[in-house]
């Protein structure tokens, strides 16, 4: 308890992201209405992590919404502002990726490159303890397991939130200025992976999901690691081009 009523995590921020974002859309203030939402959770987050109030599923829990879903309303704010501005679109894009270089630059000299996003000051720690016998993979032999285990996990305070944003804007900018030369002279099949995304996306979680209720967590050595994600890699081109291919042969596409 409370994990049995409502347990936070990456997919369901991106479901409660995907209805917010739906809603925003279709109204007549989107871009105000997502830069106040965006500004609300910054203010009510860093409120709660100064006064270490911690409670499930605002901001504890396994991947708690908050901060997480805040780049999701950045980027339903960079969007739309790029939606409005088709004349200075590049010079936005500039502005955004200035800010993020800013935003990393302050933090990087303040703690060191990338050391807010992996140290004490970045993250803190959530401990959950957890009945083994409820777990799916042990539900058969309910009767012959007892005891508990205790998890923990770490999620990211402000300080950390921050300078991911600013890397994960100034990539973008990167990004944008390079997608033209990309187009231009790379092989068209080098962006099959990221036109099926979505497919790789739940792909890839069905298979890892699959491995958990089989044969339960920290089961791999950094070989065995490195192989799946290997495996993952190449089949994340191999099926997409596997289906154009038959599309292409019986004309389902053009």
């Amino acid at each position: 308890f409370p994990d049995v009523l409502i347990s936070p995590g990456i997919l369901s921020t991106i479901g409660i992201m995907l209805i917010c974002s739906s809603i925003i859309i279709s109204l007549p203030y989107k871009l105000l209405t997502s830069l106040f939402l965006s500004i609300l959770l910054i203010v009510f987050t860093l409120f709660f992590e100064n006064k270490s109030l911690f409670f499930v599923p605002f901001n504890y829990g396994y991947e708690p919404l908050t901060p997480t879903i805040i780049f999701g309303f950045t980027g339903l704010l960079t969007g739309i502002l790029l939606d409005k501005s088709n004349q200075n679109k590049k010079l936005l894009v500039l502005i955004i990726g200035t800010i993020g270089l800013l935003i990393l630059t302050f933090y990087s000299i303040k703690y060191g490159l990338f050391k807010i996003i992996a140290s004490d000051e970045g993250r803190y720690t959530v401990q959950r303890n957890f009945n083994e016998a409820l777990l799916p993979q042990n539900l058969l032999h309910f009767n012959d397991i007892k005891g508990t285990f205790r998890v923990y996990v770490w999620n990211y305070k402000m300080g950390s939130f921050f300078a991911s944003l600013g890397f994960v804007l100034a990539l973008f900018s990167i990004a944008y200025f390079l997608e033209e030369s990309f187009l231009k002279h790379l092989p068209k099949y080098t962006f099959f992976a990221g036109q099926n995304a979505l497919f790789n996306y739940f792909y890839h979680l069905s298979i890892i999901a699959l491995f958990v209720v089989i044969f339960g967590f920290n089961n791999f050595s950094t070989i065995s690691l490195l192989l799946l994600l290997l495996f993952f890699y190449s089949t994340g081109y191999l099926f997409p081009y596997t289906i154009k291919m038959i599309h292409k042969k019986y004309n389902c596409v053009n």
